[in-house]
């Protein structure tokens, strides 16, 4: 997209062939939560989405945008690995994804090599960092370093524009070199 006011939206990642009515009626009833309805990719998949433990929030988006991110620098690179898109696939797409996705998110060893998994172009590309920066905002440790915060607990909008700040900040030292 291209838009000529500077503050309009660059982009858009979108999937609406999936797309499902948020809080929808029966009979002018509002449905219960049911996790087994929830639609989209797997892989993808925020953690408590996969748990069935939340409804769908803003937030659920920003983590399946962290996981499409990571994706894409594991897999789509020239460059990439085989073996570690096998991995990053096996992990993402069991039965326990959600598990495996917690243990990823809330132990550095885990995001490291996690990391790296990533095709040497996008190591160089700074994009290690970036990801990096957006696990820390949406999985926050909590007190006393007791694992992470996966819930939507904070301010949408500084949440958001704290993601953006990095994503501009990645584009900015790429522009540099």
């Amino acid at each position: 997209m291209n838009h000529k006011d500077s503050h309009s939206p660059k982009g858009f990642l979108i999937d609406l062939d999936l797309a499902k009515q948020i809080n929808p009626t029966v009979n002018d009833t509002p449905r219960p939560f049911e996790p087994r309805r929830r639609t989209g990719t797997m892989m993808f998949m925020a953690i408590e989405i996969l748990e069935g433990s939340a409804q769908h929030t803003w937030r659920h988006d920003l983590e399946s945008f962290l996981y499409v991110l990571i994706w894409v620098c594991v897999t789509a690179a020239v460059d990439s690995n085989r073996n570690a898109r096998r991995a990053l696939a096996e992990s993402w797409s069991v039965k326990e994804a959600a598990t495996s996705k917690l243990c990823q998110m809330s132990q550095d060893r885990k995001v490291k090599q996690l990391l790296s998994w990533f095709a040497p172009s996008m190591v160089n590309g700074g994009m290690t960092q970036l990801v990096e920066k957006i696990r820390d905002v949406l999985f926050p440790v909590l007190d006393q370093g007791r694992g992470v915060d996966t819930g939507t607990l904070r301010n949408r909008t500084a949440v958001y524009d704290l993601i953006i700040r990095h994503i501009d900040e990645a584009v900015d030292s790429l522009e540099a070199e």
